[in-house]
């Protein structure tokens, strides 16, 4: 993973400053040889010196910034797969939060179902009628009202991701927005995250290589390799050891350690940076890239907006129909008065209009309810008693 490879490149780069470290006191001049400070005397000591110096000369890159900017870079990768992750995980598709938007869409529509189908087959259940006046009608409106602006806020949205998703030169594109929000975050355009950032979403094209001191600096691993390798070897010689050490009054063991040490930690750090350009590739990143923002955001979203439009849509328009012609299954009954004839029922005129036809009620002047029924169209009553009406 990404931070093995950081923590593996840490370690080995501190290893090597070390051993760095320690071979310049050892080739320096009071150190590397006391008997003959300058090395005059020996040819062979004066060679191991200037092989060393070679040697150390080369390992200097490891201190540079470049091999900074290789961690900078890890670093920037591991937080933004960390926060992708958290995101990620903090999504639960099937949990309770999903199940509050998904019942009530299913079970609202079921019950008002059932009423309906009830009411078809003239059945009476006084509990489920007055559960759907008082709670299921008021939550079917409260759930149209809410798939209307839901089907509103799909709308923009998919016009805002259009806008976002136009082809590349348009100042919303994404490559433009994304670097628009590092500026916002701070991050200026000659920061090394930013120019990260600018060379991967602008596909590794027209723009400066952020790791070329990296690239650079495992170029010349090879030549430092090599030099390492040569004094190793010079110093393995028969005799060699023994020479200088009769030359200079001192014991070479540890430069030799030091030597294969350091041969080691150059193996390591060519492994090791060439994994971390590796990850940090356009052939490696760009897809990804690619992926989240382009299919992620431009293709896969316009999916998930259109169905999300569609289905709020359709919710939206089914349940004001609902809501307008509730009264349609509602039973329709018609109020007898004691001589048998209809109060409320249908009498077609001669002009094609409907009447309702009064009945004798003893009263010189007819009350409010007969001149109701006189005038109006037949009414629907729900369970209306005679002895209610009256």
């Amino acid at each position: 993973t990404h931070s093995t490879i950081h923590r593996e490149l840490r370690r080995t780069i501190d290893s090597a400053n070390v051993i760095r470290s320690r071979m310049v006191l050892e080739v320096s001049p009071g150190q590397f040889c006391p008997a003959d400070p300058e090395a005059r005397g020996s040819e062979l000591a004066q060679d191991i010196l200037s092989q060393s110096q070679n040697a150390i000369t080369k390992l200097n890159d490891f201190s540079a910034s470049s091999l900074d900017d290789a961690e900078s870079a890890l670093n920037t990768i591991d937080d933004g797969t960390s926060s992708v992750k958290k995101t990620t995980e903090d999504i639960d598709i099937a949990g309770w939060k999903i199940a509050m938007v998904t019942i009530p869409c299913i079970a609202i529509p079921g019950i008002l179902m059932a009423g309906c189908i009830l009411a078809w087959l003239g059945v009476e259940r006084r509990f489920l009628q007055n559960a759907v006046t008082w709670f299921v009608f008021p939550a079917l409106v409260l759930l149209t009202l809410t798939a209307v602006i839901a089907a509103v806020g799909m709308g923009i949205a998919a016009t805002v991701n259009a806008d976002f998703c136009l082809p590349g030169g348009s100042t919303n594109d994404p490559q433009t927005v994304i670097l628009r929000v590092l500026e916002e975050s701070d991050y200026q355009s000659g920061e090394y995250v930013y120019q990260m950032v600018e060379h991967f979403v602008s596909q590794c094209r027209d723009t400066v290589n952020p790791f070329a001191d990296v690239e650079g600096v495992l170029l010349d691993l090879p030549s430092t390799q090599t030099a390492l390798e040569e004094l190793d070897v010079s110093l393995r010689e028969e005799n060699t050891l023994d020479v200088l050490a009769l030359s200079c009054e001192r014991d070479f063991t540890v430069l030799l350690d030091l030597t294969t040490s350091m041969q080691e930690v150059v193996q390591d750090m060519i492994k090791q940076l060439s994994q971390v350009l590796d990850t940090l590739s356009c052939e490696a990143v760009v897809p990804l890239y690619t992926k989240a923002v382009h299919e992620g955001s431009c293709d896969l979203s316009v999916s998930a907006l259109t169905w999300i439009f569609v289905s709020a849509l359709v919710m939206g328009v089914t349940g004001m129909i609902m809501i307008t012609l509730r009264a349609s299954y509602r039973t329709t009954e018609y109020v007898h008065s004691n001589d048998g004839t209809s109060r409320g029922s249908p009498e077609q005129n001669s002009d094609g209009s409907w009447q309702g036809k009064l009945a004798p009620t003893g009263n010189k002047v007819p009350n409010e309810a007969d001149e109701l029924f006189e005038h109006q169209e037949p009414m629907f009553l729900d369970e209306v008693s005679e002895t209610e009406y009256r």
